[in-house]
């Protein structure tokens, strides 16, 4: 099946505002999405796009390049779907496509920090006094100090490093599962990780007493 063309302003379109009322099976999605079918493409993006905006996110590390990305990302998927073999899961091959474009967006970028998302105080709780000193209050502002330590060390990892534990750790996928998406054996994902917890480690050793489990 050969892929089908699409004018950018209409993708961006459907990318913007996709909304589908009813679910297809994955197979029949793919094939309708070959034909040119929109409502197809718009499930297609409900469906993943949370997936492709957080794996990008935790890999550039900054939310107008990871939009900026998704859309390439969403761009590149309806271009080539014809492409898709069923060699891998679906999911599989949008995760590989949307690590790909993150890592190789770092390339040129070379961005030095990871953002940890954390929900802000809200001008309520920061005025409340009896919050402040609350325990509630003190063990959000441990937490923030946390976050920050946690985002220091993992900014000293390459992104090699810092795809896969973020694949494993924050995605909670499996060694053969990130294997199969960055085309790498699953020993090589194992030592990935394992250097990266190592390098976490020893960046972190001041800060915490005990280590990565």
């Amino acid at each position: 099946m050969e892929s089908v063309c699409i004018s950018l302003s209409r993708f961006f379109f459907l990318l913007k505002d996709s909304q589908s009322d009813e679910n297809m099976h994955e197979n029949q999605l793919i094939e309708a999405i070959c034909e040119g079918d929109e409502r197809a493409f718009s499930q297609l993006i409900d469906q993943y796009r949370p997936m492709v905006i957080r794996i990008t996110y935790r890999i550039v590390q900054d939310m107008d390049d990871t939009e900026d990305l998704v859309q390439e990302v969403f761009l590149k998927i309806w271009q080539t779907i014809g492409t898709f073999k069923g060699e891998s899961s679906l999911k599989t091959w949008i995760y590989r496509l949307a690590v790909n474009k993150a890592l190789n967006f770092l390339k040129w970028k070379k961005i030095r920090t990871f953002i940890l998302r954390q929900e802000p105080l809200n001008d309520k709780t920061k005025n409340d006094k009896n919050y402040m000193r609350s325990p509630e209050a003190l063990k959000h502002f441990q937490q923030k100090e946390d976050a920050s330590a946690i985002e220091k060390a993992l900014s000293h990892l390459p992104s090699n490093q810092r795809a896969v534990f973020s694949l494993s750790k924050a995605e909670g996928l499996s060694n053969p599962e990130i294997a199969t998406i960055l085309n790498i054996n699953v020993g090589a994902v194992e030592s990935l990780i394992f250097r990266a917890k190592k390098s976490l480690q020893i960046h972190l050793s001041t800060y915490y007493k005990t280590t990565l489990s």
